[in-house]
């Protein structure tokens, strides 16, 4: 490593002023609450009509690879370097300080878009959960109180103040927020749940039955879904299973359940024990998911089988249906008004909560870069509360911009907001495989005494290494294949014009920071990220 000249300061201060405060289960329950959303409600059903023939468990089984593999090496990468900003500074450490800089805020940018979608999405939800009680209870009039819901003004103002009160509790503490997240998170997990088990421990006999009771005397009645799709031209071949077509599913699916893969890198920097805490967050909170995942797959399709999910599918435009893990899971249930009618409305706590660990983890990105001074120093501002008030307040910001910006007020905000999101963060996995990939080559002192597990080889072959080229190969794939898809859809070549003028500012922000450093301050540019950052 370069040592540091006695006249240059190469980082705005000699400690990010954060305390290490999360314990094991903190990042665990904060992974989880932000890998596990919208996507386990919705994904892992909907995939079944959009690509026909696919068995949703082998697209899950798919998926372990890349997410396991990238998860992997984030683990081992965090033991050697378990400091604030995680991949910003592996990447800007073993491979280059200015592409650790251009993914590290083009990631952050790109949450700050998709977390003012989730935002969004979820508040629009509660029009579905409006409509889904008032089918439950057998009480229509309720359906016109969801119609003033279904409103984008609305839909924004729930949104924003929703996200403001959660920045306002992060700010106001650790113990706050933590708090805070188990409640939201639990809470709505363990609705999940009991849904899951009791469609899982339901007989499939009585789910037409359950479905009449209500839908029955509707357009939507069980029978009605039935020869409605096989007039449109449904037909047995839809659900013929295909590897091919898993194979496929497995692409959306993956986004479903990624956080863990990548999401505690950028808090390792104030976990308490970095080797327990990392390996909870990674391999912990994925087997969970992969267990609530597969749970959730199993579960209805057990009750309610796949010819009906995909006639549902095939229709669901037509009847006003969006089927989702709420819908079939009150529908189950019903018998039960009080708890169907709580089961409506996760499909609104599920998709709001992720916002709350983003705020907290994505200020971190911000802490990181400004410590390097390549972000204004007043990021680093540490509250009473041991807070970085002032980055978290800014990502905030950003996400209530996001909300306008992805809202059916801007048509084209959704699609700049999530290929952005898709780009980024394929980038940000297959750059940081190639720091693990690197690593012994790069950084080979550090890589010799880090001890097990980080330097164990296989064949004279590093173990980070190997797992390094499975997660690049990986999601340079899945990138290969969301580029690609973009460039296909109707808006691609209007989108991806946008997209590219984000990274091109970015990219000229590093830019101008570094030669602010250069000519006013006088610093040797070559020595920004040379350094380990202090803790």
């Amino acid at each position: 490593m370069t040592t540091k000249k006695s006249n240059e300061k190469i980082f705005a201060r000699e400690s990010s002023g954060l305390v290490k405060n999360f314990s094991s289960f903190d990042m665990l329950t904060f992974v989880l609450s932000f890998s596990l959303g919208s996507g386990i409600l919705f994904f892992t059903v909907e995939i079944v009509g959009e690509y026909p023939g696919s068995i949703p468990i082998i697209s899950l089984l798919i998926d372990l690879i890349p997410l396991f593999s990238a998860a992997s090496v984030v683990y081992l990468l965090s033991l050697v370097l378990p400091k604030t900003g995680g991949q910003y500074v592996w990447i800007s450490r073993i491979l280059n300080p200015g592409l650790g800089y251009f993914i590290n805020i083009v990631m952050w940018i790109g949450y700050c878009i998709i977390m003012g979608d989730v935002g969004y999405i979820g508040a629009s939800f509660i029009s579905s959960a409006l409509t889904i009680t008032a089918y439950v209870t057998h009480n229509l009039g309720i359906i016109s109180l969801s119609k003033s819901f279904a409103n984008p003004l609305a839909d924004i103002i729930i949104a924003i103040v929703i996200t403001v009160a959660f920045s306002l509790v992060s700010i106001s503490g650790y113990k706050a927020s933590k708090y805070a997240i188990y409640i939201t998170f639990y809470l709505a997990l363990l609705i999940l749940i009991i849904l899951d088990f009791n469609m899982l421990f339901s007989s499939s006999s009585q789910s037409s039955i359950l479905w009449n009771h209500v839908f029955g005397g509707t357009s939507k009645s069980y029978g009605d879904i039935m020869s409605l799709s096989a007039a449109k031209g449904w037909t047995q071949k839809l659900i013929a299973p295909s590897l091919a077509a898993s194979a496929l599913a497995s692409i959306p699916l993956v986004s479903s359940w990624s956080g863990f893969s990548h999401f505690s890198g950028w808090g390792v920097g104030e976990a308490k024990t970095p080797k327990r805490s990392m390996f909870m967050a990674t391999f912990g909170a994925g087997l969970v998911g992969f267990t609530l995942m597969a749970l959730t797959i199993y579960s209805y399709i057990h009750f309610y089988g796949l010819p009906f999910i995909s006639r549902l599918e095939y229709v669901s435009s037509s009847v006003g249906l969006t089927p989702s893990i709420p819908l079939l899971g009150a529908v189950s249930i019903s018998n039960i008004y009080i708890l169907a009618i709580i089961a409506s409305f996760i499909i609104v706590v599920f998709p709001m909560k992720d916002v709350f660990p983003s705020i907290i983890f994505q200020s971190r990105q911000l802490v990181a870069a400004a410590l390097d001074r390549l972000l204004p120093e007043k990021l680093l501002y540490i509250n009473k509360k041991g807070q970085p008030m002032i980055a978290q307040l800014i990502t905030t910001i950003a996400i209530v911009i996001s909300i306008i910006f992805v809202s059916p007020l801007l048509p084209l905000g959704v699609f700049v907001g999530s290929d952005l999101f898709t780009i980024s963060l394929g980038l940000l996995q297959i750059f940081t495989s190639i720091a693990g990939i690197l690593l012994p080559v790069k950084l080979p002192e550090v890589y010799k005494r880090a001890g097990k597990p980080i330097n164990i080889e296989i064949g004279n072959i590093p173990l980070i290494s190997i797992l390094g080229v499975v997660s690049f190969s990986s999601w340079l794939f899945l990138l290969s294949e969301s580029i690609l898809g973009v460039l296909s859809s109707k808006v691609g070549l209007t989108v991806m014009p946008i997209v590219s003028a984000i990274l091109g500012i970015v990219f000229l922000i590093y830019v101008g920071y570094i030669k602010k450093l250069q000519k006013e301050e006088g610093v040797d540019v070559s020595i920004i990220g040379a350094e380990i950052p202090p803790d």
